[in-house]
């Protein structure tokens, strides 16, 4: 073990006869008249090992012992020992400013390299390159080490505004195939594969997600039927979602974990509790947006933003991600979060409930059916 007091915690700031720690999330201030807590955090510099430290600060190894804990217990210390081996020279250069951020939360137990590990080791799966695009950019950026991409649509001259992986020569081409290109002219070291297919079914999917990590559904069309689509394969393959979307002044984005509850317990609970959702459902199931999106660059960025800050801590566990199955509602008017809802599995639940069928899609009336208790599955 060699000790580092962390960069993104410089400078250490003297008061009087106190030092300050730490600068933004928390400040610590720590009393230091002597002097030798502030020599004690300039021997660590990566370079001493604990012997190092005992011989050289004319301390005790346990006084030295329990300033290493101290430090570490507020977050302000790594191990600078850890092994880089799971990544090369070229991903250390790659990463560096992730390997920066990652280090505030590393400390002497888990270093901020298995953070980048754990997403070159990871595999997303994006459903629908439209405004997902930027997503799947963000995420080929962050170095998850295998990218799946499905879309079966072309570019058009009105997707420019907001999808700029693509360009004016793009405008006729398959955005699969063009978002294939684009990534791998940003990373060649990440694996892309893609696939030119119009999602119709759970069925479609199944085997593309099939052994991901995650999938980010980004399906607007048709409405509400897709995300059933996408959610019954997920469900299936007990795989996370996180999915999102953009109306005239809103952006929702959600993680979804099958295990608890699902996007149908999710319309089910909302059937219940909102009177007016029935018909707010009805109107919206099987909708197509084309003539009526109202997505603009900077909203498409924020919801891109969000989206891939979730996927992120999901695959590194880098910190605390969305408590499992909640909806966000963001104003972009007003530039906040509006209200944060979560719901919970549910038994009757048709899909991943106690008798659910994840296989067998049930009909938007039956679903309602079973959200005002009439029908047992």
């Amino acid at each position: 073990m060699r000790p580092k007091f962390k960069n993104v915690m410089n400078p250490i700031v003297r008061s009087g006869d106190n030092i300050r720690l730490g600068f933004e999330r928390e400040v610590f201030e720590i009393e230091d008249k002597d002097g030798v807590i502030f020599r004690f955090i300039m021997m660590l510099n990566g370079e001493n090992t604990l012997d190092d430290l005992i011989s050289k600060c004319d301390l005790s190894k346990s006084e030295v012992i329990d300033g290493l804990e101290a430090l570490d217990s507020i977050g302000v210390i790594e191990d600078f020992d850890i092994s880089t081996e799971e990544l090369t020279l070229s991903e250390l250069n790659r990463y560096r400013a992730n390997l920066t951020f990652f280090s505030n939360f590393s400390d002497l137990k888990q270093g901020k390299y298995s953070y980048q590990s754990k997403l070159k080791k990871s595999k997303v799966v994006v459903l629908g390159l439209g405004g997902a695009s930027l997503t799947a950019a963000s995420l080929v950026g962050l170095g998850v080490g295998q990218v799946i991409g499905v879309d079966y649509d072309t570019v058009e001259l009105s997707n420019l505004n907001r999808q700029f992986l693509y360009t004016e020569d793009s405008i006729g081409s398959f955005k699969s195939i063009e978002t294939e290109k684009r990534l791998k002219q940003i990373n060649k070291d990440i694996t892309v594969n893609v696939h030119n297919l119009k999602v119709t079914s759970p069925d479609d999917i199944l085997d593309i997600i099939s052994g991901s990590d995650l999938v980010i559904n980004g399906i607007d069309s048709p409405g509400i039927v897709a995300s059933r689509w996408v959610n019954a394969a997920c469900v299936h393959h007990k795989v996370p979602i996180v999915q999102g979307g953009i109306s005239n002044t809103k952006i929702i984005w959600e993680t979804i974990l099958p295990d608890y509850g699902c996007y149908d317990c999710f319309l089910i609970r909302s059937l219940r509790v909102d009177k007016h959702f029935e018909h707010q459902l009805r109107a919206l199931y099987e909708t197509r947006f084309e003539e009526t999106n109202s997505a603009i660059a900077p909203h498409v960025a924020l919801l891109s933003g969000f989206l891939s800050a979730e996927v992120l801590k999901l695959l590194t566990n880098y910190t605390q991600s969305m408590l499992p199955s909640t909806t966000h509602v963001y104003d972009t008017a007003i530039m906040d979060i509006l209200k944060t809802e979560s719901w919970s599995k549910l038994d009757e639940c048709p899909t991943c409930g106690v008798k659910g069928n994840c296989e067998e899609l049930v009909s938007l009336e039956k679903l309602i059916d079973i959200a005002n208790g009439e029908v047992h599955i």
